[in-house]
Formats: C-alpha cells, sequence, structure tokens
C-alpha cells in the first residue's frame, strides 16, 4: 500500500482537531544518553505497558474503551496526552507505567491544537493502535506477551484530521 486510496476504512481514524487533554511531561533531563532528543522509544514502551494493563483489566468497563493518545515536544518537555475525559481508573492504570520513567514531571491539563501534539497511539477496545505510515497500515504484532496464545495486539493505522473529512473523500 502506497496510497491513503489503498487503505481499507479500518485501518483509518479520524481524530478530533481540538480536545481537553490531560497531559504527562517528562522533563530535559529524560534525554536518550549522549543526545540531544528524547528517548521516545522507552517511553512508548512504558506506555504500551500501561495500555496492556488497560485490557487486562478484569472489569469490562475498564478494557472496551477507545481512546487517542497524542505525543511530541513542546516548551522543552516530551508531552503524553490522552482526553480529559478518560475514566480516573484508566488514568491510574496508564500512570502507574508513566511514573516510574525518569523526567516524569507530573501531570497537568491542556488543550489541543494549543499544546501542538500528534497522535501517535490509540486504544480501541483491547487493541492498542499505533500510528504509522501508509506503508505500515494494516500491519499487526503481539506485545507484551507473557506465553504463547497471551499478548496484545498491536496494530497499525494512519490517521487523518476529522475536519479534512467530508463525505467519501479527503480533503488533500
Amino acid at each position: 500500500m502506497n496510497r491513503v486510496s489503498d487503505i481499507s476504512e479500518q485501518y483509518i481514524d479520524y481524530i478530533p482537531d481540538e480536545q481537553y487533554v490531560l497531559l504527562w511531561t517528562f522533563s530535559p533531563q529524560y534525554h536518550a544518553p549522549y543526545t540531544a532528543s528524547y528517548d521516545t522509544e522507552t517511553l512508548y514502551r512504558a506506555l504500551v505497558h500501561g495500555l496492556t494493563a488497560v485490557s487486562r483489566s478484569p472489569h469490562e468497563r475498564i478494557r472496551k474503551r477507545f481512546f487517542f493518545i497524542w505525543g511530541g515536544e513542546y516548551q522543552d518537555h516530551f508531552l503524553l496526552a490522552v482526553s480529559a475525559r478518560l475514566t480516573m481508573a484508566v488514568k491510574d492504570l496508564i500512570t502507574l507505567s508513566l511514573a516510574g520513567m525518569s523526567g516524569y514531571g507530573g501531570m497537568e491539563y491542556g488543550m489541543i491544537p494549543l499544546i501542538p501534539l500528534l497522535p501517535v497511539f490509540a486504544y480501541d477496545r483491547g487493541i492498542i493502535v499505533r500510528y504509522g505510515t501508509p506503508e505500515q497500515a494494516g500491519a499487526n504484532s503481539v506485545v507484551d506477551a507473557k506465553g504463547p496464545g497471551k499478548g496484545v495486539l498491536l496494530q497499525y493505522r494512519v490517521w487523518f484530521p476529522r475536519s479534512s473529512f467530508h463525505g467519501d473523500y479527503i480533503l488533500q
């Protein structure tokens, strides 16, 4: 798949342009060793661990959620964000995985697009979604496996701003 028109609709998410969010902040000390950039893959692994905990919750109300996760650098910090309307039980499971990371600075509230973050993950009723390129859309793997058949599905999708969708076509 090389073009958006080649991607099955099930691998495309339309994400709201504006969103009131809860942010997890990471200070500049959380840089990869000997570089000037954040070690985002380590943060993303911790995030996936938290999302896996959500998918393994004994409570269906927690497991059967759908929400987006934004990420990026802003004012010398790396931020991860979820909808502020998400239940505290879900936020707590994710926070448990992130709070132990080096440079963790706590949580605060904000507004997208005032804080310019991009969608990096989603949680879709037990499936962890990672946003990637059109070529990656539809690819699957298993993460955080605790034995054969015990992992959580990680699925690649692409995203578009909801404002770019008009009926049967995407504005380009």
